[in-house]
């Protein structure tokens, strides 16, 4: 009010005045002006009469602010009319546009900016829109704290600014990734990878870590089978796409959610040792890195886990929530009774030449006789994709399908420690 002449307000009160006057001179406006009138007067008597006129709004000048009000569709509709998620933009976009004009005329009187769950009655998009552009012009004397429940939102916030609250034991603890152990590559991987449908990670109260979609898509249904309902008990499958597992695994240490990891030995030929054992190795290394409270692998330990046989490999790396199969997550399903007699009969499906559906037929007679190299190779025509999607529809709700028991191990481990 202070920034504008005088003398425009008193111009802007004469035009109001002048529209007043125009309306209420309309016969119809004046006649139920004066019937209100003697009405209220009736009521009140002389004494207590109100005085009153019909007219848009009051004239004098220094009410004329008081009478401005937002409006939306052009000017078309009242700010009342407009939807929650609507109101909720216009009050952080009135909010901020007040601590930048204090901020200019340096009477800021806060210090920091709370947002409550500002996701609600915002669809996806409108999120990542509005809090993208908030994280751009906010400056580094501003502090602003955001809770949310949403992926969405998560999955846009920078890396090192998350702070995840959660239930230990007996209290509430709060897990900081400001300074979580990673390299730069590190963390745009995982800004990266937490897209919105993975981003829930952060909200989990346990992840189970898998190297691609097969896997993500059969273990719910797996989970199903034993019992279990993954979303009931706040458990998520994560697919990290490969199985480069370390800047996850570092992730999830650090927000202190429970975790396992879901993986294969992947033997080679000749000598090399398989690529499973560094792996396993690996992931263990990234975990004491954030979690000093972990035991690292001595010398020792090292030398054992280059020479360990299979068996004595995975069943100690089991202990600490690693989980592995003795090749490759489809030949696991093979050699799985049952579950194994479903992959043949998808494979049957297929329409694949003489040769072999005469290879599948054997199988069938005797699944002894698979041959993991042949087996994958019709898994790759297929689709790694397609055939979990084929698998899991029919598995669904068959309670006499044997899971295998490496993956029975590890949901049942995962399930504990939730």
């Amino acid at each position: 009010m202070g920034s504008i002449d005088s003398t425009e307000l008193s111009k802007v009160s004469i035009d109001l005045e002048a529209a007043n006057t125009k309306i209420i001179e309309q016969p119809s406006i004046q006649e139920l002006n004066k019937s209100l009138g003697e009405k209220i007067l009736g009521l009140s008597g002389k004494g207590h009469d109100l005085k009153t006129s019909l007219r848009f709004s009051n004239a004098d000048p220094l009410r004329l602010f008081r009478a401005i009000g937002m409006y939306i569709d052009e000017g078309k509709r009242s700010i009342t009319e407009a939807s929650l998620g609507s109101a909720n933009v216009m009050l952080m976009a009135l909010k901020l546009e007040e601590f930048s004009w204090r901020k200019a005329k340096n009477e800021r009187n806060y210090s920091l900016l709370c947002i409550e769950e500002p996701e609600a009655h915002l669809h996806p998009q409108l999120q990542r829109t509005v809090f993208k552009n908030i994280f751009k012009e906010k400056d580094d004397s501003q502090a602003l704290i955001i809770t949310s429940h949403s992926p969405t939102l998560a999955s846009i916030v920078p890396l090192r600014s998350i702070i995840s609250l959660r239930y230990v034991k007996t209290s509430t603890k709060a897990f900081s990734l400001a300074d979580l152990p990673i390299e730069e590559d590190e963390k745009d991987d995982i800004e990266r990878y937490l897209i919105a449908t993975r981003s829930e990670i952060l909200f989990a109260k346990g992840v189970i870590f898998v190297e691609g979609d097969a896997e993500e898509t059969l273990i719910p249904s797996f989970a199903e089978i034993l019992d279990y309902d993954l979303d009931g008990l706040g458990i998520t499958v994560c697919n990290v796409s490969g199985n480069n597992f370390n800047p996850y695994i570092k992730l999830a240490e650090g927000l202190g959610i429970p975790i396992v990891v879901i993986t294969d030995w992947d033997p080679l030929d000749g000598t090399k040792p398989a690529l499973g054992r560094a792996r396993c190795v690996g992931i263990w290394d990234s975990r004491c890195e954030v979690n000093t409270e972990l035991n690292i692998l001595t010398e020792k330990n090292r030398e054992w886990a280059e020479t360990a046989d299979f068996d004595e490999f995975s069943s100690s790396f089991s202990k600490v929530g690693i989980f592995l199969n003795n090749e490759t997550f489809e030949v696991a399903i093979a050699q799985t009774p049952n579950l194994s007699s479903v992959l043949l009969e998808i494979l049957d499906e297929q329409g694949f030449g003489s040769t072999r559906t005469k290879r599948i037929n054997e199988w069938k007679t005797d699944s002894s006789k698979i041959d993991s190299t042949q087996l994958l190779a019709m898994v790759k025509d297929i689709g790694k994709g397609r055939l979990s999607g084929k698998l899991k529809k029919k598995i669904s709700g068959g309670k006499l399908i044997q899971v295998p028991k490496y993956i029975q191990d590890a949901i049942e481990y995962m399930v504990k420690n939730v």
